[in-house]
């Protein structure tokens, strides 16, 4: 059985985990996953492969949770970017569900959904966050 490799970036409000071969695993390890994220008032977005956690957790208390649980996975940090796209970390999103709010703060998904369906005046900003964060 393959073991899930899991990638973990800490965001301000909330945990992110990048499931990287999620292709790999069986049903019943990714409902695995799927339930230790809604334990966890999180949940596991299967379009980005990234399970959200509602609370901030350092890498070693992650790995001692997982291991709790009975998860066995491969758990790495998420390296920095060498070079990071220049952007503009005050810009904020003005138009849709989000208006107001700086891009920054807006969730993944919602960025993947932008990434393939807005073409607007904003769509540098737009790529800017993308790139920032590795989507």
């Amino acid at each position: 059985m393959v073991t899930p490799k899991l990638v973990y970036e800490q965001r301000r409000d909330y945990l992110l985990l990048r499931v990287t071969n999620l292709t790999q695993l069986s049903v019943a390890q990714i409902q695995e996953l799927e339930q230790f994220a809604a334990a966890r008032r999180g949940w596991f977005d299967f379009n980005t492969s990234q399970i959200h956690i509602e609370k901030r957790l350092e890498l070693e208390q992650l790995s001692k949770l997982l291991d709790s649980v009975g998860i066995t996975a491969s758990v790495e940090e998420k390296e920095e970017a060498v070079e990071a796209p220049k952007c503009n970390v005050n810009a904020k999103i003005g138009f849709g569900k989000y208006r107001g709010h700086a891009y920054s703060e807006i969730p993944d998904a919602y960025m993947m959904w932008l990434k393939g369906n807005y073409y607007g005046p904003e769509r540098q900003e737009v790529d800017n966050e993308l790139a920032r964060r590795g989507l």
